[in-house]
């Protein structure tokens, strides 16, 4: 082992000798968030400046409150996971809706086995054949892959925090689980379901549906306000830009933000859907009008027609997908329409890039952050697409197709 030698007028601060040269290192010791005496320990510095730089952002960390003073071997995962939620919600990292989610596969999956385990004393090897086990139960990919990621989140802070020297559980192989739910539709259902929701749902219901086949979220369409709609022409051919503000979730009915910073955008519609939208949004205005409700720019537009409130985002598939269901035999919910939609987008070779953005998704792959959407792009996709989705016909202001 190393002989360390302090350097002379920097406590905490050492030095020792290696192959390449000398190298510098801290220690420090304090007490951890249990009262007992602990050890904070770095090496590798190529020069004091770094290693008491380092050492002076340790206790800063020690003075300001930081996550750090939980750093010892002993911290428990069901500890550190409740510091880590809770540090999420007060800086708005998580919205209701992941923290929920993330609670529920801790407290389901995780917790009985390595809840009051010392996080330092989880080994690959144990968390391996935990993993093995929940395949063999009969978890789903998707599944593992999720309760996985809450283990590697928790993990990966707490390396990044100090608390463990090194997550040994990175890279966690999931191999056996059973193929995650089909959620395909065959143009054929896709076909038969939208005729048979033209005949059974109203307009107004129809161009909410309408507006899900364009690959929106649920949360996006129950958050959609009158402000999300701006009519425009460009050579001669009308459009709405409707952009995304704000979701509404289950968690948050009143709305909320939205999934992602790349689902704040701007999408771009032209064809039938129009009128569909010129409708629906007078209707909205008349149901507002009637029920004595307010009517402004951050006024939701899907509503109970009778008393005027907000449709509830749990109420969306019953009111929309299960009246056709029961007619059809065909199973739809709105994700489903959101892989349609990008499935047929890619396979009708629509620029890769317009889907990314017109979905909202986050990255095709890294360099693709750097792009942004533009309205000629969206207007080529909704052309693309407008063939497909609308196939069936869709009725004018007097009743034709």
């Amino acid at each position: 082992m190393r002989k360390w030698k302090e350097v002379p007028h920097h406590p905490n601060v050492y030095r020792y000798e290696t192959r390449r040269g000398t190298r510098y290192g801290i220690r420090r010791g304090f007490k951890n968030s249990v009262g007992k005496r602990d050890e904070y320990t770095r090496s590798g510095f190529t020069n004091w400046h770094d290693a008491e730089g380092e050492l002076k952002r340790f206790e800063a960390s020690l003075v300001t409150g930081g996550i750090n003073p939980l750093t010892h071997r002993g911290v428990t995962l069901n500890a550190y996971f409740a510091a880590l939620v809770k540090n999420r919600e007060e800086l708005g990292v998580w919205r209701p809706a992941t923290v929920i989610q993330k609670k529920t596969y801790y407290r389901k999956h995780l917790q009985e086995r390595f809840g009051n385990r010392p996080m330092s004393k989880i080994s690959r090897s144990e968390y391996q054949q935990f993993i093995d086990e929940k395949i063999k139960s009969g978890l789903a990919q998707t599944t593992m892959r999720t309760l996985n990621s809450v283990m590697q989140i928790v993990m990966n802070d707490a390396e990044h925090n100090d608390i463990i020297r090194k997550n040994m559980l990175r890279g966690i192989l999931i191999n056996g689980a059973k193929p995650p739910k089909d959620v395909s539709i065959t143009d054929e259902d896709y076909a038969q379901f939208m005729a048979t929701a033209q005949k059974l749902l109203n307009k107004y219901q129809l161009t909410m549906l309408y507006l899900l086949t364009l690959g929106e979220r649920r949360e996006e369409l129950a958050g959609l306000q009158f402000r999300s709609f701006k009519r425009g022409t460009t050579e001669g051919q009308p459009y709405y830009e409707i952009t995304y503000y704000v979701g509404r979730t289950p968690q948050q009915p009143l709305g909320g933000p939205l999934k992602t910073s790349s689902s704040y955008r701007t999408n771009y519609v032209t064809g039938p859907i129009i009128e569909y939208i010129d409708y629906s949004l007078q209707y909205a205005k008349n149901i507002l009008t009637r029920t004595h409700r307010e009517i402004g720019p951050e006024t939701f537009i899907y509503l109970n027609e009778k008393t005027g409130m907000p449709v509830h985002p749990s109420n969306i598939n019953r009111n929309l997908f299960q009246r056709v269901k029961d007619a059809t035999g065909i199973e739809l919910r709105p994700h489903m329409l959101r892989h349609y939609f990008a499935t047929q987008a890619l396979q009708d070779g629509l620029p890769q890039m317009s889907v990314m953005h017109w979905l909202g998704h986050k990255n095709i792959d890294m360099t693709n952050d750097y792009t942004r959407p533009t309205r000629e792009g969206s207007l080529k996709v909704i052309n693309g697409m407008g063939p497909i989705l609308f196939k069936n016909g869709t009725a004018g202001p007097d009743g034709t197709k």
